[in-house]
């Protein structure tokens, strides 16, 4: 559990010796997990969250590293942004806002990158697309998206689980993958964020999301085929939790 202390001034005050600052205190649990792939691979991540188990999340959040980083490199951002969505509330009168509040934020380390599994050095090169189909394993293992279903946003770019879409937060290469999903699986994204980002070229722009979503597909069905005893999809019954103060 991470404790975060705000601090406020006192008014302003003629006194030549200042009144100490208010300090309010806000819980936010961190932990680290991990999945395992249809193919074996395991990935890694850590994650934040401002409610207690059994709290169904209402507001998702996902971030992407970047090119030879890994999910540390949220280590100051997810908590700062759990403590303003939050704080975001304060003033609701609406007895639920502290159920609307709870948020998870999961950041992802990507194959070869961070705690997370290693691809055969003969294996596929590690492309955008590559990339992308690793966190649409995440989303099928963790439950936020399965690739099997049908797209159910109109036309007017809506979902009837509008409330379900998550928010993806992409710095550099993360940005870059986060466009590849938010164009083939725009039903799960509910905005992008890209930071230092840049997307990936495409010879036909309108066909690549469509090519991307069909090949996620077809390789998590080959998978469970070819790797029945090695890939679960679940999460790992070995997470554990870590506390840590400032």
């Amino acid at each position: 559990v991470t404790r975060f202390a705000t601090l406020s001034s006192s008014s302003s005050s003629s006194s030549s010796t200042p009144e100490p600052p208010i300090v309010v205190m806000t819980e936010i649990r961190t932990f680290e997990t991990s999945i395992t792939c249809s193919d074996g691979v395991r990935l890694a991540m850590k994650c934040w969250r401002n409610f207690d188990d059994g709290v169904p999340s209402r507001r998702k959040i996902l971030c992407l590293h970047g090119w030879l980083d890994n999910a540390a490199s949220f280590d100051r951002l997810a908590p700062l942004l759990l403590r303003s969505l939050s704080r975001g509330s304060d003033d609701d009168d609406d007895d639920d806002h502290d159920a609307d509040d709870a948020t998870e934020i999961i950041a992802l380390d990507f194959p070869g990158h961070g705690l997370s599994g290693h691809k055969s050095p003969d294996g596929p090169p590690q492309l955008l697309a590559e990339y992308a189909y690793y966190v649409v394993e995440f989303f099928d293992a963790v439950g936020w998206g399965s690739p099997f279903e049908e797209s159910t946003t109109s036309t007017a770019g809506t979902s009837t689980a509008a409330r379900d879409k998550v928010i993806v937060i992409g710095h550099s290469m993360g940005a870059g993958v986060a466009v590849v999903l938010g164009a083939s699986f725009p039903e799960w994204c509910a905005s992008l964020v890209l930071l230092e980002g840049a997307g990936p070229l495409a010879r036909n722009a309108d066909d690549a999301p469509r090519h991307v979503r069909a090949a996620c597909r077809r390789r998590i069905r080959s998978n469970r085929l070819l790797f029945p005893d090695d890939g679960g999809g679940g999460a790992s019954s070995s997470s554990s939790a870590s506390s840590s103060s400032s």
